[in-house]
């Protein structure tokens, strides 16, 4: 008797409390973030020349916060939060009761029905796919030694499968929450994810082995449970399907990820950190909101700024090339403007960028660099960390006793960071 307690409790911990916890921290952490978005763009706005900044409308509007109003005598008010959220918590109810449901289903049958030999004994389509059920004398046996193991071994690398497929959806949601992307539709797809994972295992089952199972392939089903996607190409390539489409191999040859760890500052337990906040690769970091990394990461404002501006110039130019330029002191995207005020420092970094074209003797040369600029520059996200950039200059030093930023040294040069 204790120890069916023990496993209710279990199944009810497991299926029931952590989609609440889930719930519930969606919420806390909705309120902190919004208070530290709203204390961010206050203290901007009071430093920023130019207004509003998209990136603070994006961040309200994904925080579901009114848009920020700015009348006459009122210092910056702020409108109230939007109450048509991701949804309350009243809707909920029935996609969090369907997939708490479906997780106690998974976790009571594979903790009381492993000894039910009646369960077992009897056919099951599900259990037993198309196995044969004759008997001696081609007479039917439904009740053979045969068939209860092989219905037995069925629902073990079922269970393995939702399993893998019950931990997937948990770092879904986590993440789903970490992320503020938490909606009634979640649970739906984690629900999704979790019968579709049971069956690929089930079909997979029935398709690799008849009498003895082999102990791989336990681990097998949790993986194809886990990533239920990979389960449905591996059946495809099982079957042996040709007429669907499929990837050309040299597709794969080509793909390549440039780590965010390559970037100055960055190491393996900041890597992590970022991919928790959806930054998985330098391509990623070059092209996120700073106010929603900020609002989202413990990192300091102008860290993030100097972590976007590397990470643009290594999209721009490929980790190889964006290495020399780092030995001639071109760090971040905003250095090339300091590197366009003399046609000696503008060689040095065409000798870098396109050694076989440059020619010093060349009247192009100057036009090869404005092409240059503006094609890394005249990004839309370069711009837009170029607004923050600013904001913060001119809050670290006094304008009159810092130099002009390297945008405005580079107006007489005529290059494309001048056009912004």
């Amino acid at each position: 008797m204790p120890e069916m307690i023990i496993r209710l409790v279990s199944a009810f911990i497991l299926a029931g409390l952590i989609p609440l916890a889930v719930l519930i921290s969606r919420d806390k952490l909705r309120a902190y973030r919004r208070g530290v978005l709203i204390a961010l763009e206050d203290w901007m706005y009071r430093h920023a020349a130019k207004k509003p900044l998209p990136s603070f409308e994006v961040a309200r509007i994904k925080y579901e916060l009114a848009p920020r109003q700015e009348e006459p005598g009122d210092d910056f008010s702020q409108g109230p939060p939007n109450d048509l959220s991701r949804g309350s918590l009243a809707s909920f109810v029935l996609p969090a009761t369907i997939y708490s449901f479906l997780s106690a289903l998974g976790f009571v049958s594979a903790m009381f029905l492993a000894s039910d030999t009646k369960f077992w004994s009897e056919p099951n389509f599900f259990l037993s796919g198309m196995r044969s059920m004759l008997g001696e004398g081609d007479v039917l046996d439904f009740t053979s030694e045969a068939l209860t193991n092989y219905q037995w071994n069925t629902g073990a690398a079922i269970a393995a499968g939702f399993i893998g497929a019950y931990i997937f959806t948990l770092q879904y949601l986590v993440g789903r929450v970490r992320d503020y992307e938490l909606s009634p539709t979640s649970f739906l797809i984690a629900s999704v994810a979790i019968i579709e994972g049971c069956f690929v295992v089930a079909i997979a089952r029935h398709l690799t082995f008849s009498q003895s199972p082999h102990a791989g392939f336990m681990a097998l089903a949790f993986i194809l449970g886990y990533f239920p996607t990979f389960g449905i190409t591996w059946l495809v390539e099982k079957m042996r399907v040709r007429n669907l489409k499929r990837t050309e191999p040299a597709a794969y040859q080509r793909r390549f990820v440039l780590p965010t760890d390559m970037i100055d500052g960055i190491d393996m337990q900041i890597k992590f950190r970022l991919v928790e906040a959806g930054i998985h690769d330098v391509q990623n970091l070059a092209t996120a909101n700073p106010v929603l990394l900020y609002v989202e990461t413990p990192y300091s404002f102008l860290t993030i700024l100097d972590w976007i501006a590397q990470a643009q110039m290594i999209i721009g130019f490929g980790g190889a090339i964006a290495a020399d330029l780092h030995t001639i002191g071109v760090r971040t995207i905003f250095d090339l403007g300091a590197m366009a005020k003399s046609p000696q420092t503008r060689m040095m970094v065409l000798k870098k960028v396109w050694p076989d074209a440059v020619n010093a003797d060349s009247p192009a040369t100057e036009e090869m660099f404005a092409i240059l600029m503006e094609v890394v520059t005249g990004d839309v996200h370069v711009r837009r960390i170029r607004t923050f950039w600013e904001v913060m200059t001119s809050l670290v030093v006094p304008p009159g006793d810092f130099p002009p930023h390297a945008s405005e040294q580079a107006k007489p040069h005529k290059f494309g960071v001048a056009a912004e």
